[in-house]
């Protein structure tokens, strides 16, 4: 198979460097037709990336601001839920000027839920009584953040204040703002103030869940279509996805095989009037169109079967409780990939005329590998392997490794290289 592809390649090189059958192309000759070849080769490389982009690659139709307010939404807790409505009430300019980037959504939703939470998400901008609570609560939260670390700063105070009081150290040299019993005092008032904010802060926060336009939108969003309409949509994707590759491949494939199919007529063509001069521009041409086609097809299995059809492949065995068995799949895949890298190793890189011709030229033993002492070592001192012959043409001694006497030139097996 090997000498077979060989013989293709030289047999279209010479196809490709000579011109009227045996003359060959001078050098500048040879550099502007391969110069020519680069050229058209990119222009078909440039044709494929615009005839791809007629194929729309496929979009989910489920925007992310539909999705984190639906979907996603119906997850959270009630609180949860109350916040994620604050940035659609309480709406600043920059955020009112760019809604639907800054929300997620899009202006033209493809999934007609998805449309309807849009607009009633819109419809509660600005909504006074319940933008005033959220307001209210954010304002208090600070307050609250600020009171307990100023608590925190008087309990340190007070510790230390304590140690020097223990210590017996007089007030004047403190260098504390005050005494422990006035420190301790101002934490209680603080706390008791505490208290209260939180207590506070509990009550709006209840009216903020318990609110009729969160009640109204976790009322409405729980009546929408939601699981089946995003079912149908992913599946669609996936479905789109899938076929996807197949469609690009299509595409590329019908602006390519024109231009094949015209140069093979066009080589046979020329090949039956002796046209020389057609016959080397159309083999050039074959050539060029058949590398992005060969590179596309290589392209288009890698794509289709590894991210596609596996990935599909293993969805479904997980499915069925059966994931070990792709276990099995990848031992023999492994195994079967493993035995095609050794076979072709075996007959390209260490095929027996590979190991006889390197052993040969580096005076080693025909049958162990080891270093010989010199090439006219009659044997082997690792494996006592004999390593001369007698020449049937002339009678003198020859290395059993060599293709050609070394004294008269005679052929010695018929495995000589040619």
């Amino acid at each position: 198979m090997f000498n077979m592809l060989g013989a293709t390649l030289k047999k279209q090189w010479s196809r490709l460097s000579t011109y009227s059958g045996s003359r060959r192309l001078s050098m500048f000759s040879l550099i502007l037709l391969f110069g020519l070849d680069i050229y058209v080769l990119g222009l078909l490389f440039n044709g494929m990336q615009e005839v791809s982009r007629i194929i729309e690659y496929p979009e989910l139709a489920i925007s992310s601001g539909c999705q984190n307010m639906t979907e996603n939404f119906l997850k959270l807790n009630a609180a949860e839920k109350a916040d994620s409505l604050k940035r659609f009430v309480v709406v600043s300019e920059n955020y009112q000027y760019d809604w639907m980037s800054a929300s997620g959504f899009v202006e033209n939703e493809k999934l007609l839920v998805c449309g309807q939470v849009r607009d009633k998400l819109h419809s509660y901008a600005n909504y006074a009584a319940l933008g005033s609570l959220y307001l209210d609560f954010d304002k208090r939260s600070n307050t609250i953040a600020s009171v307990h670390s100023a608590i925190r700063e008087l309990k340190s105070s007070y510790d230390s204040s304590l140690l020097e009081k223990i210590a017996g150290q007089k007030r004047e040299d403190s260098i504390l703002p005050a005494e422990a019993t006035a420190i301790k005092s101002t934490i209680a008032q603080k706390t008791a103030n505490l208290t209260e904010l939180e207590k506070k802060q509990t009550e709006v926060r209840r009216a903020i869940e318990n609110h009729p336009l969160v009640r109204d939108y976790i009322t409405f969003v729980e009546a929408l279509p939601i699981a089946t309409e995003f079912a149908a949509a992913r599946a669609k994707y996936e479905h789109l996805s899938f076929w996807y590759p197949v469609k690009v491949f299509a595409a590329e494939a019908s602006f390519l095989l024109p231009l094949l199919l015209l140069a093979i007529v066009w080589n046979l063509r020329a090949l039956k009037v002796q046209s020389h001069i057609q016959t080397l521009i159309s083999s050039h041409l074959i050539l060029v169109s058949a590398i992005p086609i060969f590179g596309r097809i290589v392209y288009f299995v890698y794509e289709l079967l590894p991210h596609r059809f596996l990935a599909n492949l293993i969805a479904s065995l997980e499915r069925l409780n059966l994931g070990f068995l792709w276990n099995y799949v990848a031992i023999l895949g492994g195994i079967g990939a493993g035995l095609v890298i050794i076979v072709i190793a075996q007959r390209t890189f260490f095929s027996p005329a590979r190991q006889r011709s390197a052993r040969l030229r580096k005076a080693l033993c025909r049958e162990c590998g080891e270093k010989l002492c010199s090439a006219d070592q009659a044997w082997c001192e690792f494996c006592g392997t004999n390593q001369m012959g007698v020449c049937a043409h002339c009678g003198e001694s020859h290395r059993l490794l060599a293709y050609y006497c070394n004294h008269c030139g005679g052929a010695l097996d018929s495995k000589s290289p040619s």
